[in-house]
């Protein structure tokens, strides 16, 4: 009876308990199924909720969060090209391209999030998320760009660094 009180005073402890109460700050990073491949880690790591962020489809089309814009229970790699050149973006899409032809891409949907307007690839039917104000790359420190899949239970299973499409493999 007196928890309704207590808590309705205190918005700090109300704060915690709905916290508590949504496991959203649960996280594994030890855990033997995730594996962090980058030299310099963060404070976000494989093993940590993949948080969310703005993006959109299209360089007119209006700003939608990111896990809105996945209608799959596959895991999502999130490609981020960050500070990348043209020609490497085009070769790094096209190694993920390859792999997810050898049978992930049951379980695995693709999307290159991208800073620029095409980021040195056309339009056509990619999955390509824009990035206009940088929001993502920095919520993920991918400002130099990066591979991070995401599970279906909303996790960061893999994070390595731009080019690391055999080590993606491997894990």
């Amino acid at each position: 009876r007196l928890a309704p009180l207590y808590f309705s005073s205190s918005p700090s402890a109300l704060h915690r308990l709905a916290e508590a109460l949504s496991e959203l700050d649960v996280a594994y990073p030890h855990s033997p199924i995730t594996h962090d491949e980058r030299a310099k880690k963060g404070a976000l790591q494989a093993g940590d909720r993949a948080p969310d962020g703005l993006v959109r489809t299209s360089e007119g089309a209006a700003s939608r969060h990111l896990f809105e814009t996945f209608n799959s229970e596959r895991s999502i790699l999130l490609v981020f090209t960050g500070k990348q050149e043209a020609t490497a973006v085009e070769r790094q899409w096209h190694e993920i391209e390859v792999l997810l032809s050898e049978g992930y891409d049951q379980m695995i949907e693709a999307y290159m999030v991208t800073r620029n307007a095409a980021s040195g690839l056309g339009q056509e039917a990619r999955h390509i998320l824009h990035d206009f104000n940088d929001e993502l790359h920095r919520r993920y420190e991918a400002e130099h760009g990066g591979l991070l899949l995401v599970r279906p239970d909303g996790y960061i299973g893999f994070w390595g660094q731009f080019g690391a499409t055999r080590e993606l493999h491997t894990y």
